[in-house]
C-alpha cells in the first residue's frame, strides 16, 4: 500500500517553523515568563524572568513557587502569605491572575 505524505510532511515543517518563531518571540520578550507544573515545578523560562528574579538559566529548573522563606512581600512591604501567591491563586482557581504587585527583599515586580 502506497500513501502520499506530502502533505503529512508539509504540515509538519511548518509546525516546526511557528514552534520556532514562538520560541524566539517568547526569549526576546522583556516579560519574564515562567511555566509551572501542577505543582510548581519550573519546566520552561525566558531570560527576562531570570533577571526578574534574579536566578541563573541553570538555576531555574531547581525552583519552585517563592514562598515567604524567599522573602516575597506586599507592594506595602508585609510579607505575601503562601495562599496569595498568584501562582498558588491560579493553579487553585485555574483562572490567570492579573495586577499584582509582589517584591523580593531588593526587587519589586508585577504580575
Amino acid at each position: 500500500m502506497l500513501e502520499d505524505l506530502t502533505a503529512l510532511r508539509q504540515a509538519e515543517a511548518a509546525h516546526r517553523e511557528a514552534e520556532a518563531r514562538l520560541r524566539a518571540t517568547i526569549q526576546a520578550m522583556a516579560e519574564g515568563l515562567v511555566v509551572q507544573n501542577p505543582a510548581g515545578g519550573v519546566l520552561e523560562w525566558n531570560p527576562a524572568a531570570c533577571a526578574i528574579l534574579g536566578v541563573a538559566p541553570g538555576q531555574m529548573p531547581a525552583l519552585t513557587a517563592l514562598g515567604p522563606e524567599e522573602g516575597c512581600l506586599r507592594e506595602d512591604g508585609s510579607p505575601l502569605p503562601p495562599e496569595e501567591h498568584p501562582d498558588r491563586v491560579s493553579r487553585l482557581t485555574g483562572k490567570p491572575v492579573r495586577d499584582v504587585v509582589m517584591a523580593s527583599r531588593d526587587r519589586r515586580f508585577q504580575i
